[in-house]
C-alpha cells in the first residue's frame, strides 16, 4: 500500500499524522525512558541490608498465610500486604522453576522494589491519561513530566513500601 493511500486512509479515519502528533510521541517515549532509568537504576541499594520500612513491610508479608491473613501491622493499610505477598509467592515460584534456590530476605525486597518501580511507571501512564482527559495532551505529557521528574515519586518507586 502506497504512502498517499496510508494518509488518505487515515484522515478518512479522523487521524491526522501532523508534526504535533509526532512532536508529541517523541516526548512521551522521551518521558517514559527518563522515568525508567530515573525508576530502575540503583534499586539494589544498601542489599543485604534493609533500611527504613521495608524490614517490617517485607517480614509482615511473608508471613501471611490462608490460616493467619492478618498483617498485624496497619501504617499502610492491610492491601500493600496481600499484594506484596501474591508478589512474593509468583516470584518464588518463578526462583524455584528457573533457578533453583529458594529466594533469601533481601531477594524478596529486591523484587518488591522492582513492583514497585512496575507500580510507579503506571502511574506515570495514569497521570498523562488523567492529565489528557481533563484538558489535552499537552497537559497530560506535561503533568507525565512532572510526575516523573517528581523526588518523591522517584524516592518512593525505590522503596519496598
Amino acid at each position: 500500500m502506497a504512502t498517499s493511500q496510508l494518509i488518505s486512509q487515515s484522515k478518512r479515519a479522523g487521524l491526522q499524522l501532523t508534526a504535533r502528533n509526532y512532536l508529541g510521541a517523541v516526548v512521551w517515549l522521551a518521558i517514559l525512558a527518563l522515568a525508567i532509568y530515573l525508576r530502575f537504576t540503583a534499586l539494589d541499594y544498601s542489599l543485604p541490608f534493609v533500611d527504613g520500612d521495608e524490614n517490617p513491610i517485607v517480614e509482615h508479608a511473608l508471613a501471611l498465610s490462608l490460616d493467619d491473613l492478618n498483617p498485624h501491622m496497619f501504617y499502610y493499610g492491610s492491601l500493600p500486604f496481600y499484594v506484596f505477598k501474591l508478589v512474593c509467592v509468583g516470584a518464588e515460584g518463578l526462583s524455584r522453576a528457573f533457578v533453583g534456590p529458594a529466594l533469601a530476605f533481601p531477594d524478596y525486597v529486591l523484587v518488591l522494589r522492582y513492583f514497585s518501580a512496575l507500580a510507579s511507571m503506571v502511574t506515570i501512564f495514569l497521570v498523562f491519561a488523567f492529565g489528557r482527559l481533563v484538558a489535552d495532551s499537552r497537559v497530560g505529557l506535561l503533568s507525565a513530566a512532572i510526575f516523573t521528574l517528581s523526588p518523591l515519586a522517584i524516592d518512593l518507586a525505590h522503596n519496598a513500601t
